[in-house]
């Protein structure tokens, strides 16, 4: 981690301190004191739980300070001794990791512990270390590391791939952290940019994002314990995870308020024996993680000579699981598969059932590959449906869409299910990594839908000569907007059978007659004066039908359909009438 340097807590105590002689100091601290008195024997480790001052004797010579944290050995005492003007006090003498050895009275120092708490060793980070063989520190015992990803609202460690990559394949639990700069960006540009930089990283069994909170006390209370709520906030809904937050005591204990202990804490306690009780913690009764030295060495990291951060968790291996990324299960136990026909642009309809083990969104897709292959995926991942899953058991429905650049051919059909990491409703990379089913369905072929010449010759149009009957607009093309024309007469009389049909009541009928199972294409009826200017009578996409007053369409569900358009010919003058057949 990078560090800010450590800060004494605001109390009456300090104020004091600076603002008085040091043996006045004492004397009205112990009116004040709020740390609680602990059972102190020789041999046990301490910390200061206050800034505590260091004597040469009991009650003798100043010779330093101990901050808030700083952690040694008890290597002598119980002593009762007097400063000048004050009451009896408890002394021992104490082997200070700083390297100063000297007296303390007992009601600044607090027992942490004598080191023989069970707990599971693990390292953090950064650039800082630079190359790390990650399968040396596996070797090494460390079965979880945290790596620095992001800085800021830009910044990316520039060992963040090398060390998340190969400290997972070297079975080391890897999370990531993002160091905060609340005093330079909004909380939400800096969750956003570590959720998109860590996103390939969210992989089962790795541990959940962390926040590093080193920096932003000037703001205050309140706004800095705001602007932390609000990045942990982004990052649950950006990946469905709660992150953990990392600091010092200092700010926990005075810079977080209550409501932030939801999300576990990673306390940063130099000096203190791994797997140590810890107090002063504010908000929080407990830590998850705890990192209890800045100047370890491990092998694999430059040469077992360079300063890196060790880090303990309370317990056996099993004490990391509610850290981890949860395993996401989903499995298909029946799928069946229609299709009406299959042909590029056509729906599928999947009938299944599914057994979850979790509560997270579900991304359900059908993915098309050419036969006997698990390669060439041709899915347009925006067709893909979007499903929210529960525990359970479901049967469900879904439609799909062969997606219409799909060559004609023979397909395995595979039913996909995915976390929607970002929440996007789509299947991209972030959410194929979490990819938790794969299931071949069935085999599927594709043929190609019938093409507009073939359709145009096989059927009937008023009006249309022979010669138009195969490529209606003439173009001598296929698969482009194709027309068919029909002429209005300028009286009923001159006007033959085979242009438009009359009916009793005067007006006229525009009749064809549409094949089905072409999803793809647009129909319109058209009108016009001028053979320049259309207006559109009415539009259908697909295999709708035309709803407009005066159309009517008749047919089996399967098709082929008749469509009568019926217009007043007195109102609509001589002219043309075409039908529009378009592809998208």
């Amino acid at each position: 981690m990078f560090r800010s340097p450590r800060r004494a807590d605001p109390s009456a105590r300090t104020l004091l301190r600076d603002a008085l002689p040091g043996w006045v100091f004492i004397f009205l601290s112990l009116f004040i004191l709020t740390a609680e008195v602990q059972a102190i024997a020789l041999a046990d480790r301490v910390e200061a739980s206050q800034n505590t001052i260091v004597r040469a004797a009991p009650a003798g010579t100043l010779i330093g300070t101990r901050a808030i944290g700083d952690a040694g050995t008890v290597i002598e005492g119980p002593v009762t001794a007097t400063l000048p003007g004050g009451s009896p006090l408890v002394w021992w003498r104490v082997n200070w990791d700083t390297g100063v050895d000297g007296w303390s009275f007992e009601n600044g120092l607090a027992t942490i512990g004598g080191g023989n708490q069970e707990f599971v060793p693990g390292i953090d980070v950064s650039h800082w270390q630079g190359a790390i063989n990650w399968i040396a520190v596996r070797s090494a015992g460390k079965e979880y590391a945290f790596c620095k990803a992001t800085d800021g609202a830009s910044g990316v460690d520039e060992y963040l791939s090398a060390n998340a990559n190969n400290g997972r394949s070297a079975g080391v639990l890897m999370g990531m952290y993002h160091f905060a700069r609340p005093l330079s960006n909004p909380a939400l540009d800096e969750a956003r940019h570590f959720v998109k930089t860590i996103r390939p990283w969210l992989l089962q069994n790795n541990l959940r994002p962390v926040l590093d909170v080193e920096s932003g006390d000037t703001l205050g209370k309140a706004a800095l314990s705001a602007w932390v709520r609000t990045f942990c906030q982004e990052v649950e809904r950006l990946t469905l995870l709660r992150p953990l937050i990392y600091m010092n005591r200092n700010y926990a204990a005075n810079y977080m308020e209550t409501d932030l202990n939801i999300y576990p804490l990673w306390i940063a306690t130099p000096g203190f024996t791994a797997g140590s009780s810890v107090a002063g913690m504010g908000p929080w009764a407990a830590y998850a993680f705890q990192q209890y030295s800045w100047t370890g060495r491990v092998t694999g990291i430059g040469g077992g000579n360079v300063d890196v951060d060790l880090d303990a968790i309370r317990g056996t291996t099993a004490a990391l699981a509610p850290y981890q990324i949860p395993l996401i299960s989903q499995s298909v136990t029946a799928a069946t598969v229609q299709t009406s026909p299959a042909i590029p642009g056509a729906s599928l309809t999947l009938t299944l059932s599914t057994t979850a083990t979790h509560t997270r969104p579900v991304l359900v897709g059908a993915s098309f590959y050419p036969a006997g292959t698990a390669t060439g995926r041709i899915t347009d991942p925006a067709r893909e449906a979007v499903l929210t899953l529960t525990a359970g058991n479901q049967s469900l429905n879904r439609s799909f869409v062969i997606p219409p650049a799909t060559a004609p051919g023979n397909y395995d059909l595979w039913l996909t299910l995915h976390v929607d990491v970002n929440q996007d409703g789509k299947v991209d990379d972030g959410d194929t990594a979490l990819s938790s089913t794969f299931k071949k369905l069935n085999a599927l072929t594709v043929s190609a839908p019938p093409s507009y010449a073939t359709w145009a010759a096989s059927q009937t149009l008023s009006g249309q000569n022979a010669a138009a009957a195969a490529d209606p607009d003439h173009d001598g093309a296929d698969n482009l907007t194709e027309y068919a024309f029909a002429t209005i007469p300028t009286s009923a009389a001159s006007h033959p059978l085979t242009t438009l049909t009359p009916l009793p009541d005067g007006t006229l009928r525009f009749s064809f007659t549409r094949p089905l199972n072409r999803p793809d294409l647009t129909w319109s009826i058209q009108h016009s004066t001028n053979l320049t200017a259309w207006t559109t009578l009415a539009t259908v996409t697909g295999d709708t039908p035309f709803t407009t007053p005066g159309i009517t369409e008749t047919g089996p569900t399967q098709g082929p359909r008749e469509v009568h358009a019926d217009f007043d010919r007195t109102a609509s003058g001589p002219g043309y009438m075409r039908l529009k057949i378009q592809h998208p």
